[in-house]
């Protein structure tokens, strides 16, 4: 079977991070062992590779991590374990965060989303009032969402 596309992408990284660090000091490898996933995939859908990204940012801490402690003297852990639905509960968050007992409202600011262009997609970043600011001076328009949609849109 071939890897799932989290383990592709950990391994890159990983792989990249273990010759950087060789280079920089002894030739052991930072850390050797295996990472396993548990749970039932689908707790992030998206039609982007969304719950495999995340599990292997988790995965890439979860290694740096593992490494620290085992050069700190620590014990050297052969098996790290992840569970689906623990990482896709750290993405999600904002979902769970209550304020006196009350959901937070929305994670993002109306204006930061994916908006379709001429030649596809376009992600914006509004949360921050300077960034709303900056924004809406680059695309000449107002904030309403309406006129947004027609600065960036096809």
């Amino acid at each position: 079977m071939a890897d799932e596309l989290w383990q592709q992408m950990l391994g890159e990284v990983w792989a990249r991070l273990d010759r950087e660090a060789a280079d920089d000091s002894d030739s052991r490898p930072l850390w050797s062992g295996s990472v396993e996933v548990t749970g039932e995939a689908g707790h992030l859908p998206s039609r982007l590779p969304t719950e495999d990204t995340a599990i292997a940012c988790a995965g890439a801490a979860l290694l740096a991590a593992a490494a620290l402690h085992a050069r700190r003297g620590g014990d050297y852990l052969r098996v790290l374990r992840l569970d689906r639905a623990h990482v896709a509960a750290a993405f999600r968050s904002e979902a769970w965060l209550r304020v006196n007992g009350e959901p937070s409202g929305p994670g993002f600011a109306p204006l930061s989303r994916f908006w379709r262009a001429a030649d596809g997609w376009v992600r914006t970043h509004a949360n921050y009032p300077w960034h709303r600011e900056a924004l809406l001076r680059a695309l000449e328009t107002s904030g309403d969402p309406g006129a947004v949609t027609a600065a960036i849109g096809p």
